[in-house]
């Protein structure tokens, strides 16, 4: 039973991540999966080997992050840098919302820490798809695609966030007495996904913008060697 839960970890991690550069980041699918389909296969046995050890569920959750990163190379078509720079925005990102969803997880049933873990992980993966079926498909997919400077920017952003979340999920867990918990879980909660969404919002206005003010330029300059 331990080494399915620890398979079911592993596998959710790597669906997550996948997920979350799918549907939020709006990455490209390669054409064809056929050459994939080995290194898929592949990763599939490592999970097998790694689920039989009895690894805690940070480990595990490290392991299933290093091998979404091997998914990902795979499936998308984009360099080992962009997906690396990706991940510094994708990291912080989830893990808030993972300590929001696991909160509230133990708040309502505490089941320890590794059963925690799945149905957070399930629960994150059902909202960024519900998220794309009902809103991302319709959006502009170039809009994402920002240079390095506005990625470093929105991934100090992203990690202090992370670690403001981590210290006031200690607080609440650890310090402050029952009658404050289900305050502070309102708080975290609609705090975080608040920050989240409207830097979201932003990037996605900021980078149509500047495509669209590159596309005027280009259309001014041309008009002009025309005349």
């Amino acid at each position: 039973m331990n080494k399915l839960l620890n398979f079911a970890i592993l596998l959710f991690v790597v669906l997550e991540y996948f997920s979350f550069f799918y549907t939020i980041l709006h990455q490209t699918l390669v054409p064809s999966l056929k050459k994939q389909i080995k290194l898929i296969g592949l990763l599939f046995i490592i999970l097998l080997i790694f689920s039989s050890f009895n690894f805690q569920r940070t480990t595990l959750y490290y392991i299933g992050l290093a091998l979404s990163i091997f998914l990902i190379n795979i499936l998308f078509e984009s360099s080992v840098k962009d997906i690396l720079k990706l991940y510094i925005v994708s990291f912080p990102t989830l893990s808030i919302f993972e300590s929001v969803v696991i909160y509230i997880i133990q708040s309502i049933s505490d089941m320890g820490e590794k059963r925690n873990a799945l149905p957070c992980l399930i629960i994150i993966i059902i909202i960024l798809w519900l998220y794309y079926l009902l809103i991302g498909k319709n959006l502009n997919k170039d809009a994402f695609q920002i240079t390095e400077h506005v990625w470093l920017i929105v991934a100090s952003v992203m990690i202090i966030l992370c670690l403001l979340i981590t210290y006031f999920t200690f607080l609440l867990t650890e310090i402050i007495v029952p009658k404050g918990k289900l305050i502070g879980i309102v708080l975290i909660t609609s705090g975080s996904l608040t920050i989240f969404i409207l830097n979201y919002i932003l990037i996605y206005y900021f980078n149509t913008k500047q495509n669209f003010q590159s596309q005027v330029s280009f259309l001014e300059q041309y008009n002009e060697q025309q005349k």
